[in-house]
């Protein structure tokens, strides 16, 4: 494993479900040197703070992409809208227990 992405407990219990894939805006931190095409832990964060690794996947974007707005160095006038780039598909996410 190449880093760790902390997402959004909503977003994990989609993973969970098998429902979505992921997107930057349920991104919460990561950490780590990872490059697309990298496997990474995926990691959730309650709103209590608290965090627990639920599955792995092939990660589409780097870590720089993703740290990026939570640096404050996202440039409004960017073309991407950060917050709807695709982190991972679906099908590029193992579950670490059914």
């Amino acid at each position: 494993m190449q880093g760790v992405i902390v997402i959004t407990a909503e977003a994990g219990r989609a993973l969970r479900k098998g429902h979505a894939g992921l997107l930057a805006a349920a991104v919460l931190d990561c950490s780590g040197a990872f490059q697309a095409g990298d496997r990474v832990y995926i990691a959730t964060r309650g709103k209590d703070g608290g965090q627990s690794v639920l599955a792995t996947g092939v990660i589409r974007c780097g870590a720089p992409v993703l740290l990026r707005p939570a640096a404050g160095r996202f440039d409004a006038s960017d073309p991407v809208r950060l917050g709807d780039l695709v982190v991972m598909h679906e099908q590029d996410v193992q579950l670490l227990w059914p």
